[in-house]
């Protein structure tokens, strides 16, 4: 469906990361590498001769790293309404700056506001809701534009949960998601377990869309390079997650079992290994990997370049979850290596929960023994994920539509500030 418009709609894409971000000038840049080679030398050093009790996530971070997996989010959000409507002004606004974007765009206005993706609802271990979105609904008072809900999730650290507990929300945070979902003209979550957690706080639809991501290969038009079964040898891609204090000591506890799965992988199968790199952080870990005996290409760099990667893979192991979903986007088989609710909510949406494990308590037999079954079953499992990513699609197309309608009869909403 093609929307005739005489001019461009101006939609902005609010995100946990919008866009690229800018690459900085060149003696900052210089000053970072420098130091990374060096505390990179130190960590690599300390693990060899056993120790990991300097190692911070911290020491890595750069003006220029950011979440690959977010930045696919939006990217695959703007596709899909370029394909309803291809003459659209985008406004890229990432996370905690809608109020300054709002006021920016108050003179040309805005036609379209999507909260696109990721974990939108954060709760912490009490079930609170983090305070972005009390500003967000401070930013979205001033505007009278359209604003929608796309792809969001629920996302609870596993480790801040209790056996067996159940989503909940802290009766504090009740009056601040009704709000947001009364604001939204349309809600489309990420999986089942958010939608049914919504659900109890609006009385609007709630629409299983998927996360935005999933379909990122398909709306690039990436080839699927996987060959079940003609491969000489089984390539498989290996993420970990390094992006917070709770990941880096989560990390940390956990190296010395990843390197014991992957070793007895690798003799088992005799694969070789793909490093995929969603947060510039982690480019320490194929370091570290190899320090262990454990060699392993290399693939960083945009979404485009991640999901061509993941569709020459025999399989992919992967903590972060939108490195589960591009190579799912892709169409390889995957295991996830959980440490958020969110893992779990989006292995079941696929029919795949089998194939979800903790990382927060790991153990790698379990790992290793599903790798193998995979491996041996790929062409079938590569079915399955084309057959239910193309079902949910369907869905997430048509919510899109509906989304680019609400802009096609209407002039650009100016903004109303006092």
């Amino acid at each position: 469906m093609m929307l005739g418009t005489s001019k461009a709609r101006r939609i902005i894409i609010y995100g946990a990361v919008s866009s690229a971000r800018p690459k900085t000038g060149l003696l900052p840049t210089l000053k970072s590498h420098i130091k990374t080679l060096l505390v990179g030398g130190r960590d690599t050093l300390l693990w060899r001769l056993g120790s990991s009790r300097h190692f911070d996530y911290r020491n890595y971070l750069t003006a220029s790293v950011f979440n690959r997996g977010d930045e696919a989010i939006t990217a695959a959000t703007r596709k899909q309404l370029l394909h309803i409507d291809p003459d659209i002004e985008f406004i890229d606004v990432d996370w905690g700056n809608l109020d300054a974007a709002v006021r920016k765009e108050t003179v040309r206005g805005i036609d379209l506001i999507v909260i696109a993706g990721s974990g939108y609802i954060a709760l912490d271990g009490q079930g609170k809701l983090s305070d972005r979105i009390n500003q967000d609904l401070q930013a979205l008072s001033n505007t009278d534009a359209p604003m929608v809900l796309y792809g969001v999730g629920v996302n609870q650290l596993l480790e801040s949960r209790m056996a067996g507990e159940e989503l909940t929300l802290n009766p504090a945070s009740v009056p601040s998601l009704r709000s947001i979902l009364a604001r939204a003209s349309l809600t489309g979550v990420r999986d089942q377990a958010t939608q049914d957690l919504l659900k109890q706080f609006s009385d609007k639809p709630v629409t299983l869309t998927g996360d935005p991501a999933l379909y990122f290969s398909e709306v690039q038009a990436i080839a699927n390079d996987g060959k079940p079964g003609a491969k000489a040898q089984p390539v498989v891609g290996i993420n970990f997650a390094l992006h917070g204090p709770m990941a880096n000591a989560r990390f940390k506890r956990n190296l010395r079992a990843y390197v014991e799965a992957l070793k007895r992988l690798q003799l088992l199968s005799g694969c070789r290994f793909v490093y995929f790199v969603h947060f510039g952080t982690e480019l320490i870990i194929p370091r570290l990997l190899a320090a262990s005996g454990i060699r392993t290409e290399i693939v960083c760099g945009n979404p485009d370049t991640l999901a061509q990667g993941y569709s020459k893979l025999s399989l992919h192991i992967g903590e972060m979850l939108h490195s589960n979903i591009l190579a799912m986007s892709s169409g390889t088989p995957t295991i996830a290596l959980a440490y958020d609710i969110k893992h779990i909510g989006f292995f079941k949406l696929l029919n795949i929960e089998h194939n979800c494990f903790s990382s927060v308590e790991f153990a790698p037999d379990l790992i290793i023994n599903m790798a193998l079954e995979i491996l041996k079953t790929e062409a079938t499992i590569r079915e399955r994920i084309r057959e239910r990513r193309e079902v949910l699609e369907k869905g997430a197309n048509q919510f899109i539509e509906s989304c680019a309608l609400l802009t096609s009869d209407a002039d650009p909403v100016k903004v109303k500030y006092s």
